[in-house]
């Protein structure tokens, strides 16, 4: 759609920012895309033809405007909570127009993950900003992509309740980044976000193992460190904070909700232990181990007991090269793999919460 890129030029000096003529090209300028009255139109019109939750998870994943994917999604999952929406037959083939990643928008400028090392408030913003953007698309992702399980309508109210739980958080990061003075788009971001999600893509029980039970309960383990960020400014920022304790709220519930189906399958397909598959999961399809301290109270809640993940800190098999394992390395950057450049906002020091970044990046 036409009107959510950002004003081309970034902030001076900000970490990432794209100089000035140098900024993507934006929807406006591409005059071909279709307007957000037009996208949002079509999907009623689907919805009254009888589309399935994930033939129209399918149209948000098709959508490149992330302010339209989110407004699709909030519209959706009214729509599904009302009783609009049928879900998929079970053992259905998935969306005929399902591709391999989500469309995504050309003003936002993707780098790779190991040359971010932003220590900025604003950049940490952005970050979330990107992270939870990404996050509509994962949830879509998993309505859509594996509807040949034979899965109840719990399943979907499950997942789309978590995605316009992510739609919400990125609409409050990106208005939060306009009101610093900034915008998403202005910085740098990565795509390695999406690689673990193409990784375990012919498998439900590899994506919620990797992408929801790893990488989100990840987020969960560094939520101090987040806040302990917003608290270091002079003032505190308590918008962003506020934002930030909202939303690790919403993530125990999502990976609470990957739990809940991971044993829900192993229970369906008569598969004991689903601790021990979870854990060859991991080491399959993950690479590296898991990295203490881990916020156990937060895990909990999610149903996440530490027999789920404590045994994965030591190495996975991936990573030894004895399983197949994903292309790259999910392990941090090191140190001297990382481009360190200068930066506005002197009082949030860099590197104070890299771990925050790490798991992000992951």
């Amino acid at each position: 759609s036409a009107h959510a890129a950002p004003a081309a030029v970034a902030p001076a000096a900000t970490v990432g920012a794209i100089p000035a003529g140098q900024a993507t090209t934006t929807p406006a300028a591409k005059g071909a895309r279709s307007t957000e009255e037009e996208v949002m139109a079509a999907m009623e019109e689907a919805v009254a033809k009888g589309e399935t939750i994930a033939e129209l998870g399918v149209r948000v994943l098709n959508e490149s405007d992330p302010d339209v994917k989110a407004k699709m999604t909030l519209r959706l999952r009214l729509l599904w909570k009302d009783g609009k929406i049928a879900a998929p037959p079970a053992g259905s083939q998935k969306p005929a127009r399902l591709q391999s990643e989500p469309a995504r928008p050309d003003w936002v400028r993707l780098v790779d993950a190991r040359t971010l090392k932003q220590g900025s408030k604003v950049a940490f913003v952005h970050a979330l900003c990107h992270s939870e953007s990404y996050a509509v698309d994962l949830m879509w992702d998993i309505i859509a992509r594996y509807t040949h399980e034979n899965l109840p309508r719990e399943f979907y109210d499950d997942w789309t309740k978590v995605a316009a739980d992510e739609a919400r958080h990125y609409s409050l990061w990106r208005k939060r980044l306009q009101e610093l003075g900034s915008d998403y788009g202005h910085l740098t971001a990565h795509d390695s976000l999406w690689e673990s999600a193409d990784e375990t893509s012919h498998g439900l029980l590899p994506r919620l193992a990797v992408v929801h039970m790893v990488h989100e309960a990840r987020g969960l383990d560094v939520a101090d460190a987040g806040l302990a960020r917003f608290q270091k400014g002079n003032p505190p920022d308590e918008i962003s904070s506020a934002i930030l304790e909202a939303n690790v709220k919403d993530e125990v519930t999502h990976v609470g909700a990957a739990v809940k189906w991971f044993k829900h399958i192993c229970e369906r397909d008569a598969t004991p232990n689903p601790e021990l598959v979870f854990h060859e999961n991991v080491r399959k399809y993950f690479r590296g181990a898991l990295k203490p301290p881990f916020n156990d109270a937060l895990r909990l809640q999610a149903g996440m007991t530490p027999e789920w993940y404590l045994p994965l800190v030591e190495a996975s098999t991936a990573e030894d090269g004895e399983g197949p394992g994903p292309s790259k390395s999910r392990l941090p950057p090191k140190e001297d793999e990382v481009v360190v450049e200068e930066e506005e906002e002197g009082e949030m020091e860099a590197g104070a919460v890299d771990d925050f970044f790490d798991a992000l990046n992951a």
